[in-house]
């Protein structure tokens, strides 16, 4: 149980990063979708597209957006 918790104060801490790091990788895979002629793929970066917005707005002080990352 403390190592679940040590993992979420963690992920809290370094929330910016994390979804920083997750929407790269997201931008390499529209990349990589984008050169294959199916649709399996497409659809399933959408799902993970909802996903990280999902979580982007309900992590609280998320920069998520250039307008936030410039007003730091």
């Amino acid at each position: 149980m403390q190592t679940i918790q040590a993992i979420f104060e963690w992920l809290m801490a370094n929330a910016d990063t994390v979804l920083a790091i997750a929407f790269a990788v997201e931008v390499v895979a529209v990349q990589i979708v984008n050169l294959t002629p199916t649709t399996v793929d497409n659809k399933v970066l959408a799902v993970f597209h909802k996903a990280l917005v999902f979580v982007a707005n309900i992590v609280p002080n998320a920069k998520t957006t250039p307008e936030a990352v410039a007003k730091e």
